[in-house]
C-alpha cells in the first residue's frame, strides 16, 4: 500500500500531555495500543542520507508485523507499507526491496540501528487522525501529539486549536521518533 503522509507533531511536558489526553479520552472514542518500531539502515546510514527511513513495527497485542518505508517529499512523505511475517529484512515484499536497491543498498547490508516503543492513543477528530504518543527508548520517555491531515496547514491548525484553550506551551517536534531513538542510543548497544 502506498500513500502520502502529512502530519504535524509537537512535544509536550508530561503533565500537559496527560491533561489534554484525559480530556480527549473522556469525550471521544479512541483506539489504544502499544507498538515497537525497529529501525533499519546500513552502518553508514545510506538510506537516511537519501531521505529514506525504514522500519518494521510490531503490535504488542498480536504477532502482526508491518514494514514501512518512507521517502521524503516537498510536503510530507511517500509511505510504502506492507504486512510481513516477522521482524526480518529478508521477508520484504518486492516493492520495498526494489526501493532499497534503487538507493544502492543490498538487503544484507541492513542492520537494526535503533528501536523505540510507543503507547498510542488514537482519535478521529475533525477529519484528522490525532495520536497521543508516549514513547520509550533507552531509558528515556517523551510525550508527543501528532495530527495527520490532508494538508500541513490543517494539521497545524488542529493542534493549535486543541492546545490554545489550555495555554500550553509546546515545541514542534524537531526530530522524528527515528531521529530521537538514533540520537539517544547508547554507543555500547
Amino acid at each position: 500500500m502506498e500513500n502520502i503522509e502529512i502530519e504535524y507533531k509537537v512535544m509536550l511536558h508530561e503533565t500537559d500531555f496527560i491533561k489534554v489526553l484525559e480530556y480527549f479520552k473522556s469525550k471521544y472514542f479512541f483506539n489504544h495500543f502499544i507498538q515497537t518500531n525497529y529501525y533499519y539502515d546500513t552502518k553508514d546510514e545510506k538510506l537516511s542520507k537519501n531521505g529514506v527511513s525504514l522500519r518494521i513495527r510490531n503490535y504488542e497485542t498480536d504477532d502482526k508485523f508491518v514494514v514501512t518505508l518512507k521517502e521524503n517529499l516537498k510536503v510530507g512523505k511517500l509511505e510504502h507499507e506492507f504486512d510481513v511475517p516477522s521482524n526480518n529484512v529478508n521477508c520484504f515484499p518486492d516493492e520495498i526491496a526494489n526501493i532499497i536497491l534503487k538507493n544502492n543498498v543490498e538487503l544484507n547490508e541492513l542492520i537494526n540501528t535503533s528501536q523505540l516503543t510507543t503507547e498510542r492513543f488514537e482519535f478521529k477528530y475533525n477529519m484528522c487522525n490525532l495520536c497521543f504518543d508516549i514513547s520509550s527508548y533507552y531509558g528515556l520517555k517523551d510525550y508527543e501529539i501528532e495530527c495527520e491531515a490532508s494538508s500541513m496547514e490543517e494539521a497545524k491548525e488542529t493542534i493549535l486549536s486543541i492546545l490554545s484553550p489550555y495555554g500550553i506551551e509546546f515545541e514542534k517536534s524537531k526530530l522524528t521518533k527515528l531521529g530521537r531513538a538514533k540520537k539517544y542510543k547508547p554507543k555500547n548497544i
